[in-house]
């Protein structure tokens, strides 16, 4: 990745580069060889120093050469263990939590994909059941929808929703959030893009996270004019990188399961966007749907922390107007047992 402008440069450094690392001067911090290598490429009169970066609670060593006004970075790369959180969510059609501490999905995550008899989604939705209170959810209408730029744009309907559930109407209370999501993805595309558009579909969800995943991985690296592109890879930083692993989980929940085909849709619980608005699927009334939009939406309210640069946090606080939401919620759910006999 090159944030500068000039060409040939980054041609030259992206050749030397290649040869450094075939001949293991990088990882083997040969200073002079690399030092040769990049005035055979036309790189002279370079300072090079061997540095130490804390990147995603990760160290990594690396060479970092300045030349001119260039400041390139030859990281030593190193295997990483892939995060099993990232698969574990994926793999049951759920974007990862982003108001969980991470210790905490760890577990979830690893006491889950180790579970041999025990059926995978029926221990998520426990996990959600557990996690989504209705405390916890009071706390994340008052601190969070109702104060973030575009999210409180549909706080009427989200609370909406959540007082559906809360009376055990399940089928509305997921379907009304559908199209929430689908109109804040289409504010941020706005916000990113400048082109008003009334057509929501997979693309559009997809094009707009990649803009604010671009934009993010360059934030990432902004220290640097010049990083190798395998450090830029997705397929790299979602192994350890967390905020890149939400977006790409977001995406994916998009891509194989909100917005996939019908003819395609395979997913527990039937949380498909056009099965359900389009009648196609019955069934989808079931709790972990609802969790799992609950789940998208604070991914929203993460993915606008990066995009707007907020420094807000993820981690909630009860406040006297969530006790009083939590107070009038705990009466709908009350009543809910009333509403089923109905």
């Amino acid at each position: 990745m090159y944030l500068g402008s000039d060409l040939e440069f980054e041609k030259n450094i992206q050749t030397a580069y290649k040869f450094c690392c075939r001949n293991s001067y990088i990882k083997d911090k040969k200073i002079d060889k690399i030092k040769e290598i990049l005035i055979k490429n036309g790189i002279s009169n370079t300072v090079i120093n061997e540095i130490e970066v804390d990147f995603a609670f990760k160290k990594f060593e690396a060479v970092e050469i300045k030349y001119n006004n260039e400041i390139v970075l030859f990281p030593i790369k190193k295997e990483l263990e892939i995060d099993s959180i990232f698969d574990t969510f994926i793999s049951l059609g759920c974007m990862i939590p982003c108001h969980i501490q991470r210790g905490s999905l760890k577990e979830v995550s690893n006491y889950i994909s180790n579970s041999k008899n025990e059926d995978k989604n029926k221990l998520l939705e426990h996990f959600f059941r557990e996690i989504y209170t209705i405390e916890f959810i009071s706390e994340l209408f008052i601190d969070n929808y109702k104060k973030m730029e575009f999210i409180k744009n549909y706080s009427e309907i989200i609370l909406e929703s959540i007082k559906a559930f809360c009376l055990g109407l399940s089928h509305i209370a997921i379907m009304s959030l559908i199209p929430v999501i689908e109109g804040i993805i289409r504010d941020i595309n706005y916000d990113l893009t400048k082109n008003k558009t009334d057509k929501i579909d997979k693309e559009l969800f997809l094009s707009t996270i990649k803009i604010i995943l671009c934009n993010y991985k360059k934030s990432i690296f902004n220290n640097w004019s010049w990083v190798p592109d395998e450090f830029f890879d997705n397929k790299y930083l979602e192994k350890f990188e967390e905020r890149v692993q939400i977006l790409i989980s977001f995406e994916f929940f998009i891509k194989k399961h909100l917005y996939e085909n019908t003819d395609k849709f395979s997913g527990y619980g039937k949380l498909n966007r056009h099965g359900i608005i389009h009648g196609l699927f019955k069934g989808y009334n079931e709790e972990i749907n609802f969790f799992k939009l609950l789940t998208t939406l604070n991914g929203l309210y993460f993915i606008l922390l990066i995009h707007l640069n907020k420094k807000g946090s993820i981690w909630l606080k009860t406040t006297d107007d969530s006790k009083n939401l939590t107070s009038d919620l705990n009466i709908l759910k009350n009543m809910k047992p009333m509403i089923k006999k109905m």
